[in-house]
């Protein structure tokens, strides 16, 4: 029995994790101990407070989003702050001890060679479509959407910036603000199907992503996704469907393209469902497990 170890839930990741429970069992961390013999155990997460050499069972950890690293580390590849530099060589000492790791995309398995020393098994997610609300003929309307948290990562300011740059409507959804004359935020909210269907386009303009949920679910309403070639997760999708032209190397070139006009996309999700998600996940762990027998 294989099971999921994990923290808090949220995000694409959360998604993830609640559709994969009818094939894993997903556990916490007050459920470790009793995990039964000849387990395997994933974590999703970060629990320092675990001694991973002493675990009875195989242990893996997938890395869902890049752990310990300060913005500085991100967008310059060093860092000269002692604490950001402990805190880092912590997680590395304590997730360099699993027998083997899982990356959600090549882009985040890129990341962790390069931050952490790590070469992890690339295993895309998926998304259970059939769960999606259906939406016909909804009309667009002259607005950009923006959909994320309260994170620098997420890249809202370059989203703001975009939005000045382009003369569109810009909408936040996932974080609250104070709204001004062509900008604004709707927090959380239930129905954010509403407004993949009707946005002109979904913005992706974060830092790095891991992954990216979002840019499948926006597609599913068949919404056009555009990110810059240096958000990792998003890009890296946008490629595999042959999506091309929706990726941009900087802000200007993106405003351009959505002033010129962009038209809906349609595009093949299958690779990206939860049904092969999930093969493609319980064969990399078939392989992980057997190769530390």
């Amino acid at each position: 029995m294989i099971a999921f170890l994990v923290g808090e839930r949220g995000g694409g990741v959360g998604r993830f994790l609640d559709e994969i429970g009818d094939d894993f069992k997903v556990i916490g961390i007050e459920d470790l101990e009793s995990l039964e013999d000849g387990s395997a155990v994933v974590f999703n997460g970060y629990f320092p407070d675990v001694d991973v050499e002493k675990l009875k069972f195989p242990a893996f950890f997938f890395f869902h989003g890049l752990r310990a690293l300060s913005r500085r580390k991100i967008l310059t590849g060093f860092d000269i702050n002692p604490i950001n530099i402990m805190k880092l060589e912590k997680f590395k000492g304590w997730v360099r001890k699993f027998r083997d790791w899982l990356a959600p995309s090549f882009s985040m398995a890129y990341a962790c060679k390069k931050f952490y020393g790590i070469e992890p098994l690339v295993v895309h997610l998926g998304l259970d479509f059939r769960k999606l609300k259906k939406i016909e003929n909804s009309k667009r309307e002259r607005a950009l959407l923006w959909v994320g948290r309260r994170a620098w990562i997420k890249g809202l300011d370059r989203f703001i910036k975009l939005v000045d740059m382009t003369g569109f409507e810009g909408w936040v959804v996932g974080v609250e603000g104070i709204d001004r004359k062509n900008l604004k935020f709707f927090g959380r909210v239930e129905d954010l199907a509403g407004f993949y269907s009707r946005a002109y386009a979904v913005v992706l303009s974060s830092y790095f992503e891991s992954f990216s949920i979002t840019t499948l679910e926006a597609l599913y309403y068949k919404t056009p996704v555009l990110t810059l070639k240096s958000s990792g997760g998003p890009w890296e999708i946008l490629q595999m469907l042959g999506l091309y032209h929706y990726g941009f190397e900087n802000l200007e070139d993106m405003a351009w393209a959505i002033k010129r006009g962009i038209e809906e996309v349609e595009a093949n999700l299958d690779y990206f469902s939860i049904k092969r998600a999930k093969e493609r996940l319980k064969q990399a762990l078939r392989t992980l497990v057997t190769q530390t027998v």
